[in-house]
């Protein structure tokens, strides 16, 4: 039987997808042998977290930059809404963990046309460090996260460091989707971009 020109091009583009998916996978083999970078090295830093109302985990997610295995970690939280609920959490946050540098900006401020870039900015006024961490409101870290993405900047040549995340959550329906799309297309996406040409200074 002769293909059509219709059959073959979706042979064709079967064949492509599956030799980009077994790349993909390779991708996150090598990325999970990686070693933890280290590093005796440990400059203070500061943590911006800009935020935005407050989601259920939102507390959770907070407290776990504050329980950083770091020596010098300031962290500075921002809204631009003086009735914004994530700064109840904040305060929270703020009572409990008295032996953390913490601070609270409200500023309403506009600098940008992209009020979280607004609010980055905000931020930045009250930054004590050189070293600058830019964490999202519904990110939640381990205890070594700070020595991990700091450890890079160690070596002169490096002056930017990103971080991949997973999907948290057990949840169903948009939610299980969301975690699909992060864990199973962004993930190895992001890693097989990051195989190819490397960012330069220049």
């Amino acid at each position: 039987m002769v293909a059509t020109p219709l059959a073959v091009v979706f042979l064709a583009l079967a064949a492509v997808s599956t030799v980009y998916w077994v790349y993909a996978l390779g991708c996150v083999l090598r990325f999970r042998r990686r070693p933890v970078p280290r590093s005796a090295d440990l400059p203070p830093v500061t943590i911006l977290k800009p935020l935005c109302g407050a989601h259920p985990a939102l507390y959770e997610s907070l407290r776990s930059f504050c329980e950083q295995d770091y020596p010098d970690v300031q962290i500075v939280f921002g809204v631009r809404d003086p009735a914004d609920p994530a700064i109840e959490i904040v305060q929270r946050l703020m009572n409990e963990y008295r032996a953390c540098h913490l601070k609270l900006v409200v500023n309403e401020r506009a600098v940008s046309v992209n009020p979280k870039v607004s609010n980055l900015v905000n931020l930045f006024a009250s930054a004590e460090h050189v070293v600058l961490v830019v964490a999202d409101s519904d990110i939640r870290v381990g205890p070594d996260y700070l020595r991990a993405v700091v450890a890079p900047l160690a070596d002169p040549r490096i002056g930017l460091v990103t971080c991949l995340y997973r999907a948290g959550g057990s949840g169903r329906g948009w939610g299980a989707l969301a975690r699909l799309f992060i864990e199973e297309w962004f993930f190895p996406s992001a890693l097989v971009s990051a195989m190819g040409a490397r960012m330069r200074a220049v």
